[in-house]
Parts: C-alpha cells; structure tokens; sequence
C-alpha cells in the first residue's frame, strides 16, 4: 500500500512564508518577558489561569508560552504526531487519536491491510448482517477502502517525523458515512456518532478478512459482533422489570427479564457536582414507576458482562420543551483515576443492594426537594435553614454509600481518555482528547489538540469546570490490568 503525503509540494513555499511571519512575531512578542516568568512550570501557569477563571481548553498566548502559536518548533519526536483539520473535524481527530492508543485494534488493523488477499466469502458475507443492517457490497468494500486508509494514517503516527500529519478526505467521508463529493465533512458531527461509523466499518472488515477473532464458523445473524470489537468495546446488560415496591431480590421476582449489548453507558448529569456514581446508578436503577402486567412496576439494569474499554457518555445534548429549543448542559462530574463497577454487576451482594438502594431512594428524594427549593425566588430564612439541612443530609447519604461499597473492588479500571467539548451548544464547538499515558507513564496526560500534542498536568483533567462551556464529553476506562491501552507508540 502507498501512503499519500500528508502536504502536497505546491504548498511548502506558502508554509515557509507563514512560519517565518509567526517567528518574527514570537520574537516582537516576548519581548520585556521577565526571567521569572520563563521560569515557571506548566502546573505554574495552569494553576494561575486557573485562579483568573480561564477556561482549561483556551489556548495559551504569550503567558503560557507555547511557540507553536507562533510558528511550528520541532516536536519532541517520541512525543504522538498532530493531526490536522480539514474541514472542522476536531470531532473525527479526537476518535481517530483515540484508536490509536488501543494497542490490539491498532495492529489489528495495520495487518488487515497487510493481509487484504485473504478474505471470507463472498456469499457469507452477502447473508450476513451487522448492527441489525444486511451487509452489501458496497458496505464491505467502503469498509475495506476505511481500513486501508486508516492503516497509513496509522503507520504515519508510528514514524512520520513532521508535528502533524494529514487525514486523507477519503478516510474523513468513511469515517463520517459522507461518500458524496458535495457531502460536507466539515459539518459539526457528534463524537459517539463518528465513533460508530468507525466501529461499523472495523466490524465489516474484520469479518471479511477473517481477523475476526471468533474461533466458531461464521453465521448470518443479526446479532453478529467482531469478536476484537466486541471485546474491546461491548458488554452486556440485564434489564429486568421487577414489581415494585420489590419484596425480595432474587431472580423469580422478575417480571421480565432481557439482554441487550452495550458500546457505551449514558450517564445523565442534571446539576454540578454530581459523582459519577450518581450518573451510573440513574443509569442502572431507574426510579420511575410504571405499570407492567396490572401490577407497578420498575427497571432495574445490572451488568452481565464487562468490556475492556468501558465507555460513558455524559448526555450533554438536551431539548428544552418550553423554548423549544436543543441546549447544552454544561453540569459539572465528578470523577476520578480509578472507578469500581462492582455495585452494578449481576451477582453482587444482595444485602448490599438493597441497603444501597434505600440510600439511593433517599438521595433521590433530597435532591428533588432541593430542586424545588433553589426554583423559588423568596429566599427566605426558612428556605435557607431547609437547604442547608439537605445538603448536610446528602453529604451524610453519599458518605453511607461509599463507605458500603468500601470493601468492594473485584471490577476496578482506570481512567485512559476523556474527550472533552468546548462551546455553548452541542452541535457547535470543538473537541479535543485527553490521553493517559499508559503503561508507560500512569502520571503523565497528553492533550491531543488536532494538530497539537502537548504534556500537561493531571489536574486539567480532574478540574471544577462549574460555569464554564469546556467539559467533559466521554470518558473510558480500562480494565486495571488489561494492557489494552498503549498510548504512545512511536519508532523514533
């Protein structure tokens, strides 16, 4: 295979141009800079930009003192490689830096392209069907085109020696299911959708290529998964409607049982300072009530299986029905380096269950009454003293719920990526990545900006984003232990 060049020839005399302008400029700008200042360390400056309200994802200027602002400086070669825009593809950067980090899909898809001669058959593939969609020809050879193209962008990341490389449109308009030359790649798109489209097309050439990795024969079904895709990515639930309120939580109680896989939970963040464990519990333990065969009733989601990489997705896309309108929630999450899934697998604790439950019910009932309370514009003492009292009541339920689960770590996984967003609405902004750099250097966090990749310190990360429009968007976690995360991979 032949890797286009990332810059056409015709355009390195303008390049040239552009970078001696911004070298001059960088020159006239640091002047009267005093010592102290070049002295400063990066945990310095973003401790200082911190403290003045600047957003975590606003570009340094001068005070910051990034050259690259001004002119491309040499990047450190064992550093990742850039990539640039274009057309406002931060979103499809961000997904595509993110692949690469994943050691197993990486190579997967390097030797795909290496071993394209070697494929199922034609008439397998014609009866098979993917994400509920009966594949044609056209799907298997855009999926194989898709694979070939993000295997040269992979190999550039590996060894190319420039800050940044170039995705080639071809792979953008697969990548973004936009064929079409009219199509508009530059059209702001949702990173999980992107995401999808990419897994699609990697499940299709994994079952054409044979790299499948199912060990069983290959069978037309609508629940098919590429066995690499479905491992790194998928897990699977149990929804049960149970009748409510329940008397006993074993399996009999069940009204309905059903599995369904996942690529990613969706957790809905309504107010700022909500952990992640209150996203993930009104994910799993809706507390609605309904009515199922004469009788009330309530889902309950437990997890069946784990994926390597868990995925979850903060639900920042809302619709306001009085407006009318779609709106961003900006909520601030709290959430950590390492997460414990055990409270939410099949097969826990019961007892703990059911006494995390009442604690949940309870959290649940102050937080509504809270609501109510901050909506009413008398604040009087009254108001206040009541407040207050459920604030300090929830701190006490939060503390119960941490210190029941305390012992409970048989299911723990690290955080390795965060993609965050920056605008005021979900369909307009920019992305950009957050990579831990494992196994390497657990310490270390890389920020990949398309066509910027900087070190910076863990607690940009970790940072209250309250009143701010820079938050995060989507976090994975690894399985502690699973290696499956390799961030920097370089052949310097």
């Amino acid at each position: 295979m032949v890797c286009r060049s990332a810059v056409p020839p015709s355009r390195f005399e303008g390049l040239i141009e552009v970078i001696s302008l911004r070298t001059a400029a960088f020159k006239v700008g640091t002047q009267g800079i005093s010592s102290q200042h070049l002295q400063r360390t990066p945990k310095d400056h973003y401790v200082q930009r911190r403290r003045s309200g600047a957003s975590s994802a606003d570009d340094l200027t001068l005070e910051g003192l990034r050259i690259s602002d001004f002119g491309r400086a040499p990047a450190r070669q064992d550093l990742p490689r850039g990539l640039n825009q274009l057309s406002n593809t931060c979103y499809l950067n961000s997904v595509l830096q993110y692949f690469y980090t994943i050691k197993d899909l990486r190579e997967t898809v390097v030797s795909m392209s290496k071993d394209a001669g070697t494929s199922t058959s034609g008439s397998v593939m014609s009866r098979s069907r993917i994400d509920g969609r009966l594949l044609t020809p056209q799907d298997i050879a855009r999926s194989m085109s898709f694979v070939g193209e993000l295997a040269c962008l992979f190999e550039k990341l590996e060894r190319d020696k420039s800050p940044s490389i170039t995705p080639t449109t071809r792979l953008a308009r697969l990548a973004l299911g936009t064929l079409e030359e009219s199509g508009d790649i530059g059209r702001q798109h949702d990173v999980t959708e992107c995401m999808a489209n990419c897994t699609f097309h990697l499940k299709v050439a994994l079952l054409q290529s044979g790299h499948s990795g199912v060990a069983e024969a290959l069978r037309p079904t609508a629940q098919y998964e590429s066995g690499l895709i479905q491992r790194l990515f998928c897990g699977t639930i149990r929804q049960r409607i149970v009748a409510w309120p329940c008397i006993t939580n074993s399996q009999s109680a069940a009204k309905s049982n059903k599995e369904d896989l996942f690529s990613h939970l969706i957790l809905n963040v309504t107010e700022d300072g909500i952990d992640i464990h209150d996203g993930l519990i009104s994910y799993f333990d809706d507390e609605n009530v309904f009515e199922f065969d004469g009788q009330e009733c309530r889902m309950e989601v437990e997890l069946l299986e784990m994926p390597l990489l868990l995925q979850m997705h903060i639900q920042r896309a809302q619709f306001d029905l009085k407006t009318r309108r779609p709106f961003k929630n900006q909520a601030y999450i709290v959430f950590g380096e390492t997460l414990y899934m055990d409270r939410y697998v099949v097969g826990g604790d019961p007892l703990k269950k059911r006494k995390s439950k009442v604690i949940q019910d309870e959290l649940q009932t102050c937080r509504s009454r809270l609501s109510v309370l901050r909506q009413n514009e008398r604040r009087t003492e009254q108001v206040q003293a009541e407040t207050a009292g459920l604030q300090v009541r929830m701190k006490e339920l939060k503390g119960a719920l941490e210190s029941l689960w305390e012992d409970s770590k048989s299911f723990p996984y690290d955080l390795t990526s965060v993609f965050v967003h920056s605008g005021h609405t979900g369909d307009h902004g920019h992305y950009f990545l957050y990579s831990r750099n494992v196994p390497a250097h657990p310490d270390e966090w890389l920020k990949y900006n398309d066509s910027e990749v900087t070190m910076v310190v863990k607690e940009e990360i970790f940072a209250d984003t309250t009143g701010h429009t820079t938050n995060p968007y989507l976090l994975v976690f690894a399985q502690k232990g699973s290696c499956v995360v390799n961030t920097v991979n370089r052949v310097v």
